[in-house]
């Protein structure tokens, strides 16, 4: 007690309720803020546009059903809209992309990814602001070219008056199919670390441009 009589916060108690918080105990949690992202950009007047499948591994079962659309703004920057239904009731957000270190022989790709989402869950509203530092490298197996990547998403979720600080490991890959440079699969585990969840997402991925847009 300290000398007005109120409960004395010590310095033990206080790492104890940091060590917790960093095990992710937390009441409330979100799943949904998958990646599925390289440090590539597409270009100003091309798009892609992919559909992930995303299952839950722990806190709730379940899993989520994601669209994102891609435009390129230049050779830097891309932005992206997402929208998904599932465990996630709805969310609906936008991302924007900057890569100012491209993928080059002596360098990976490094960047970020920030933007908003919002979201329904169980029936509460919230408010995502993301952030997604993202670093991604190409590497050639044989006749499998490959675009491996990895980012530890974190942000701030408003719910309910309550204010969360989700993050999560997230890393995966992209596999450019052969002889069909327009598609690709992904490929991506994210492992909570704090008022989060853990989740495997697949995604396929189409590529087009202003002429696939404007072809008769």
């Amino acid at each position: 007690m300290n000398p007005t009589g109120e409960p004395h916060m010590t310095k033990s108690n206080f790492l104890s309720l940091l060590f917790i918080s960093a095990l992710g105990f937390s009441p409330k949690a979100n799943a949904y803020f998958s990646t599925l992202d390289t440090g590539d950009t597409i270009g100003a007047g091309k798009y892609d546009v992919s559909v992930e499948p995303q299952f839950l591994l722990d806190r709730y079962d379940g899993a989520n059903l994601n669209g994102r659309f891609d435009a390129g703004i230049n050779e830097e920057s891309t932005l992206r809209t997402i929208i998904g239904f599932g465990e996630v009731n709805f969310q609906a957000g936008a991302m924007y992309k900057y890569i100012p270190f491209p993928d080059t022989p002596n360098q990976p790709a490094i960047g970020i990814e920030a933007g908003a989402i919002y979201a329904h869950v169980q029936n509460s509203s919230e408010l995502d602001l993301r952030i997604h530092p993202l670093v991604s490298k190409k590497v050639q197996l044989e006749d499998v070219k490959l675009n491996v990547y990895g980012s530890i998403p974190f942000g701030a979720t408003f719910r309910d008056g309550t204010t969360y600080y989700p993050i999560q490991l997230a890393g995966g890959t992209e596999w450019k199919i052969p002889q069909h440079e327009q598609f690709s699969l992904m490929a991506e585990l994210g492992i909570n670390i704090n008022a989060a969840f853990g989740y495997v997402s697949f995604a396929g991925v189409y590529y087009f441009d202003d002429s696939n847009i404007h072809r008769q």
